[in-house]
């Protein structure tokens, strides 16, 4: 399990610090996420997907994303508290080419600020499976 050396001093002159080590982290970690903790990897799954669905939605998670697997993923949504993108996910991955994924994609953008809020929150009450600060 990796953890990311962080300054306490750092922190506290800039406490965005810790998201945006997170998201080095994340996307850092792709080619090992298998050697992540079960609550490095929820976090890392959630994140990955919030990211690509913003920058192409479902479509462009699917074709971006295909090595991660997406029963991880529904698994990762409900452990961070979001069982609504879960099934919102879930729904894409059976119906969501009927429509190009327009309801599915609609459906998260609605949740969008909610969930990645969720990320936020579990970050911060597992603090220390990611961070080591001294």
């Amino acid at each position: 399990m990796k953890k990311i050396k962080l300054d306490k001093k750092k922190i506290e002159k800039a406490p965005d610090i810790i998201w945006n080590k997170f998201v080095d982290f994340s996307f850092d970690a792709l080619d090992g996420i298998s050697q992540l903790s079960d609550i490095q990897k929820s976090a890392v799954l959630c994140l990955l997907y919030h990211s690509e669905m913003c920058s192409g939605g479902h479509s462009g998670y699917f074709d971006c994303r295909s090595e991660i697997n997406p029963q991880e993923l529904v698994e990762a949504m409900k452990i961070i508290g979001s069982p609504k993108c879960a099934e919102n996910f879930q729904n894409a991955i059976k119906n969501g080419k009927a429509d190009d994924y327009q309801k599915t994609d609609e459906l998260f953008y609605e949740r969008e600020a909610e969930f990645i809020g969720m990320v936020e929150v579990y970050l911060k009450d597992n603090i220390s499976e990611f961070f080591k600060i001294e």
